[in-house]
This record gives C-alpha cells, structure tokens and sequence, in this order.
C-alpha cells in the first residue's frame, strides 16, 4: 500500500485499487478485503527485458519454489527517485527523493562526459509532498559527499485574510498532519501561545490544516514561531549509503551513484542486444534453411516421402541439402500453406530484414556514441512519459533568512524634533551628544521602550494614530516616520483598553481591537476645538490612572468608572485644569521628579481613589509621574546623556515626599 501512496512515493510503483490512506496518520489505509493492488506503469521500466537474460543473478524463494533477481534490470528509470530510509544492523541509509527529469538529465550529462564537474551534476531533492527546500547549498555539499547536513524541509503555508487563518496546504516529507496537530493542541494549552485560537485538521487526499488567529495578532509573527516550534518546518537527513554491487555497504557520492547506475545499465542494455542477436542470428539461420528448402521444394518432399521416420526424413535433408538438425527440423515443421510463392518472398524479405538487424546490432555493440544513444534515448522516453514538473519548490537564502524566527530584543526609541525615530539597544549609559555622533544636532520630542519584533502605534496631537512594525526598524540608526506631530507611542497592544488623555483633561477608554483592526493612519479619537492630546495608554479594567493637573494636584482615579466607547468618541472630563503629566498603572510603583533634579519612588497603592473632576492631593511644582515598567527609568539630562536608573538604587518613599537628588544635570526626557 505504501508503494501506491503519491504522497509517500515521488513515483508510486503500484496502483491501488481502494483507499491507500492519507497524511493524516501512517498506515492509515483500508483493509486488505477493500483493496487490490497491480504494478503502475512505471514500476514495468523496473521490470524490462528482465526475460532476455539482462540479470544473471537470481536467488531461491522462502521454500525454494521459485526464484527472484538479485537485481532488476531498471531500463531507462533509476529508483533513487523514490528514495530511501532504513536502518540496518551497523549501518543506515537515509536518500532523499529527486524529480525523474532532473536525474535522467544528469546520467545523460555524465555518460556523455565523464569528467563532468559534481556541481553540473547535482540535482537537488524533490519530495512527494512538496514545500520548500531552505537550505540548498548545503544539500549540494552533503550530496557531493555522500553524506552531511540534512535537509531542511518548510511547509507552503497561505495566509486566509477573510478568515484571519494560515492555511498548511503543503507539509514537510515524512511528516503527518497528526504530528502536527498534536504540536499546535500543545501549544494551545502552553503559555507562550503566540496567538492562535484553534485549528482544524480537513486533510483529504492533500493536507489541508487551518490555523485560526486570535484578532489583531501579526501571522508573520505566529508563522514564524510556528517553523521555530513545530513540525511545519522539518529535516530530512543526506546519507547516500548503498550497496555495491548489491552487497557491500558504501557511501556513495552523488556523481559515484548516478556512474553506478550507468555501469548497471550499460551491462542490462548490452545483454539486452546480445540476446536480440542471438535470437535473430538464430532465427537467420532458420529462415536460409527454410530457403534452401523451398528453392528444391520437389526434391525435398522426396525425400521426406522416401522416408520410414520423422528422424529418418531430419537425417536424409541434413545430407542431401547440406543442412543442420536445427534447420531440418524447420522445414519438416512447416506447413504446406508456405509453399506458395508469396509466402517464398516473405522468408526472403524476412531473411534481409533479419540480417539488416544483425548488422545493426553489431554496430550498436561496436560504437560507444551509437551504444550510449540508446541509453539516452531510453533516459528520454521515460522522463517524457512519467517526468512532471518540481513540486518542492527552492527558496533563496535571503528569502528563508528574511522568513526566521526574529529574536526578540529590547529597544528604547527616541523620536527626534526633525520627526526620526531613533532606535537603541538597551544600555546603562549612552550619550547622544558624544564627539563624532550624528545625531548631536537633534533634541529628543518623547521617548518610548518596546522590542525589535513589537508593533507601535504613534499618537500625534491631534489624535492621529499610526501603526508601525518594528521589524522594519534599523537598530542603531534614524528611521524614517510619517510627518505627523507626535506626542506619544503605544508598544503593542496587549492589553484590553487603549487610554487617552487630552490636555484639558478630557479622557476617553476605548477598546484596543479598535486600534489592531488598522491598516493605514486614521483619526484615534475626537477632540474639541482647541484641545490636543497629552497622551495615551494601554490598559485593563483594574489600572488606574494618575494625574498631575496644572494647579499642582495629584489624583488617581480608577479606569472602570469610565465607559468603553468607540474610537471617533470625544470622552468625559477627568481633572479640571490643564494636564502636567500622567501615568496609568495596576497599583505599581511609581517615580516622581521633583524640581528636575529630584526623585523617588512611591506605590500606588499609597494613593486614594477619587473621582473625576476631585481636586487630588498637592504635590511640587514641575513634578511629572511615571508608571515603572520593569523597574527602570531612561532619563535624558541636557547634555543628551541618557541614563538608566533602577529602583533598587533609590529609597522607596510613601507619597508625595521630597525624594533623593538623583543628578546635577538639568532632565529634559524621561521614558519609561
């Protein structure tokens, strides 16, 4: 059954008749009592002029009945095109499957030149259930050896943008779409789902497996975790292990085993032509016996007449027309319907025929370019009938490089006052104002932190939202943004609520699927004449958020006491006067400056919950307030000196309490 499976065998060597299973499981097909089998087309090449004595080798079956070639004449087709895995008792083998054509032209290229380079040679594997091939090169280099670096197999997966679902369409050979399955429920039940809701199996005669998403998620980024973390992208190992001769194992290179095969089926095809010629050299001879006899066709029944036996008759025609046993015995054999004259020509042209065929044969065995044309024209007729085109398809390093997993890694972005986005690796100390930096010229307008493989959504002051993948960012280096005035940025939105605040204190919760569901820049909320946004957040039900307004007050007010509303809403007052500054958090610690020298840190938990518009608790003059994140704070001093402070390097104070000098330079910038 396995041998009639299209997608277990590049070229199956059986016909099945009922169901050979599918790519949902191994050894999946019906029983034997729904099936029946017969040899495919193909397989008969295997089999070809197997009765003109082309194998010499043939061995006893189980209860010495009958007998098997050791060998099988394989005329035209080499079965390294399926390939090969097993293990054996010391040794393993492990062959990888190749398109028919691509080999076949191969042998004619090495035949033809046997100093041929091994690069003109190769023919990379072609499996029966397609995908992509990443690692090309170095599948040319482990088939040149014999041996090396595997396979790298990649399913074809489509993204479904009606259904926001990754479509496998194509799997990795060797794979079943249970194993599959079985990864993705495991990554479903783990904690670093990376975004999948579920998935369906619908494998039929192809795979077919539909991965569905959780909305706003990137698929690039799940489809990467996916050929980092499961079965979608696989390995199949190079090991040309054979035996030589048909019994001792060897590694063979790729150009040894095609001038193996040559060799093979020089000596099938020659032994294929020396039986052609003995069996027309044979029946020659018969046909000007038969000639002989019928030129004295009177004199012949004579003697057959004057004859007491059938052996008496074969003895007096071998010696009265100068002919041999074998011949007697053809003209005693024939009928009497061939005496009549055109039944005479068609012997004679027989004969010529015969002898046109003899001579041609003995050119063929003679002439090397004449022999090996029939090899290639054998190569040929196969290929034309059975070859089809590629169906793992080579992926270009810069295309298999550009689809990997991307590591993760931390940035601090600064927007620049020319509208830049500068992006940095994480760092104690980096001084943009250093001898020799380009970007000494630039004040920093805000600064946010985020990852390289993270999306940010900018918010100018007028309530324009961006979005931005990071990918796309140039660690190190300026990038270029749209021309918006931008006052804030939001990194990922992990979080149920996006939070936005105005100047004159107007606040507004809006869920964050609002704001994933963008393709382009658009409006992300409504503002009154006059007003521009301050900032804006992603947040839960149970953060709140802290407001520092233009009278010196404090308050914290918690985001559940605000609707949800859509995204084009105008929002409700929170704090009377204009905003200085504000922070949303879930009760964590928070930092204060102080004076811009200043600093401390305090908890939320500290801090009443009031309600809109209350007047808050006082706090300083030029005092801003920042919800820590990973207990760190980047704070840019006026010699565009940033640094990086931590929490344990500061005394936790309860409220608004004066806080420790944190540094002699004036503080332009703080991010979190």
């Amino acid at each position: 059954m396995r041998a009639g499976q299209p997608f277990a065998m590049r070229y199956p060597l059986v016909e099945v008749e009922g169901s050979y299973g599918n790519l949902i499981e191994s050894g999946n097909w019906a029983a034997p009592r729904y099936t029946a089998s017969r040899l495919s087309a193909v397989a008969d090449h295997l089999f070809e002029d197997i009765d003109k004595n082309t194998i010499t080798e043939w061995r006893d079956n189980y209860d010495d009945t009958e007998q098997y070639p050791a060998v099988l004449p394989s005329k035209g087709y080499y079965n390294i095109c399926n390939g090969s895995f097993g293990i054996g008792v010391g040794l393993s083998s492990s062959i990888p499957q190749f398109n028919i054509k691509d080999v076949n032209a191969a042998l004619q290229k090495l035949l033809l030149d046997p100093t041929v380079s091994d690069d003109e040679l190769i023919c990379l594997p072609d499996f029966a259930t397609g995908g992509y091939l990443l690692n090309a090169d170095e599948v040319k280099v482990s088939l040149k050896n014999g041996t090396g670096k595997a396979c790298q197999l990649r399913a074809a997966i489509e993204y479904d943008v009606k259904d926001n679902c990754l479509v496998v369409s194509e799997i990795p050979y060797g794979v079943y779409t249970n194993t599959i399955c079985g990864e993705l429920e495991a990554i479903l039940e783990s904690e670093e789902n990376p975004g999948i809701e579920r998935f369906n199996d619908l494998t039929g005669k192809t795979p077919c497996i539909k991965i569905y998403l959780v909305k706003g998620v990137n698929p690039d980024s799940v489809l990467k975790y996916l050929y980092k973390n499961t079965s979608l992208q696989y390995w199949y190992s190079i090991n040309l292990t054979m035996l030589d001769n048909g019994r001792f194992p060897k590694v063979y290179t790729w150009k040894a085993a095609l001038q193996a095969h040559i060799d093979h089926e020089k000596v099938v095809y020659r032994k294929g032509f020396e039986y052609d010629l003995q069996k027309a050299q044979e029946r020659l001879h018969i046909v000007e016996g038969i000639l002989i006899a019928l030129a004295n066709i009177d004199e012949v029944i004579k003697v057959i007449k004057a004859s007491a036996t059938t052996q008496a008759a074969n003895k007096a025609l071998q010696a009265n027309f100068n002919l041999d046993e074998v011949q007697a015995k053809a003209v005693l054999d024939i009928k009497l319907s061939r005496l009549a004259h055109l039944e005479v020509e068609k012997f004679e042209r027989e004969a010529e025929s015969l002898k046109q065929l003899i001579a041609q044969i003995n050119k063929i065995l003679t002439t090397e370019t004449l022999f090996n044309q029939q090899l290639i024209d054998g190569w040929n007729k196969v290929a034309e009938k059975f070859g089809d085109a590629r169906r793992t398809k080579i992926m270009t390093p810069e295309a298999a490089a550009a689809t990997e997993e991307v590591q993760t890694a931390p940035l601090i972005n600064l927007v620049l006052n020319n509208g830049q986005l500068l992006a940095l690796e994480q760092f104690d100390k980096y001084n943009l104002a250093r001898k020799g930096s380009p970007y000494s010229k630039y004040s920093i307008n805000f600064g946010y932190q985020s990852t390289t493989t993270s999306t940010t959504y900018f918010f100018d002051r007028a309530g324009k939202v961006y979005k931005y993948d990071n990918k796309k960012l140039k660690v190190g280096g300026l990038n270029d943004l749209p021309a918006m005035d931008m006052v804030c940025a939001i990194s990922d939105l992990t979080k149920d609520y996006v939070i936005t605040l105005s100047k004159k204190g107007i606040i507004k919760r809006t869920p964050s699927e609002e704001y994933r569901k963008m393709t382009r820049a658009a409006a992300g909320l409504k503002l009154k004449d006059g007003d521009t946004l301050f900032g804006a957040w992603a947040a839960n039900d149970n953060d709140s958020i802290y407001i520092i307004s233009k009278p010196g007050k404090v308050v914290k007010i918690g985001l559940s006491s605000f609707a949800a509303t859509g995204r084009m809403t105008v929002g409700v007052k929170a704090v009377d006067g204009e905003v200085i500054s504000a922070t949303v958090g879930a009760d964590s610690d928070l930092y204060f400056m102080f004076g811009n020298q200043h600093g401390k840190y305090t908890l939320g938990s500290d801090f009443e919950t009031n309600g809109r518009t209350t007047t808050g608790q006082t706090v300083a003059d030029n005092t801003t307030v920042i919800a820590l994140v990973d207990k760190f704070i980047y704070i840019v001093e006026k010699d565009s000196k940033i640094t990086r402070y931590t929490s344990k390097g500061l005394a936790t104070k309860s409220k608004i309490a004066e806080g420790a000098q944190i540094t002699n330079e004036q503080i332009v910038k703080t991010i979190i």
